[in-house]
């Protein structure tokens, strides 16, 4: 159902000239391709395609139900040959990653911070209970 919802949206914004980004590591986003280049035309759409790993064993373990990488690329190329731009999630400079950068992170930090001015979240402190939480020996195993 959710992928109606998402495909009406699509149509929706594509009526009003919104523009979107999306990010995605599934490859249903072709299923909207006809909606996706129409708006890439008008330069309404970007789309960010993220790859957990080229190493499949690791893609594996990290996150089993993704697309796989060669399926990714395949995504991209797909969604280039129809005219769409092609954004890059992968960063891997060092203190980079989950901070964001640009003219899109700047409007984002700002309107966050007018959220927070205006709805003041998280005034009082909450504390969650970790005792049932086994730490793991150790993590490597999953490399």
């Amino acid at each position: 159902m959710l992928g109606c919802d998402i495909h009406l949206m699509l149509i929706k914004f594509a009526n009003m000239a919104v523009f979107i980004v999306m990010i995605t590591k599934n490859s249903l986003i072709l299923r909207d391709l006809y909606i996706l280049q129409e708006m890439a035309k008008y330069k309404l759409v970007m789309v960010y395609v993220s790859i957990t790993s080229l190493d499949e064993k690791l893609r594996l373990k990290m996150e089993a139900r993704t697309t796989t990488a060669k399926q990714c690329l395949k995504i991209i190329g797909t969604l280039s040959k129809a005219g769409l731009p092609i954004g890059d999630v992968n960063d891997n400079r060092f203190g980079s990653r989950m901070r964001g950068e640009g003219n899109f992170a700047e409007m984002i930090r700002e309107t966050f911070k007018l959220h927070c001015k205006l709805n003041q979240p998280n005034n009082e402190t909450i504390i969650l209970n970790s005792d049932p939480f086994n730490t793991p020996q150790s993590q490597m195993g999953l490399f």
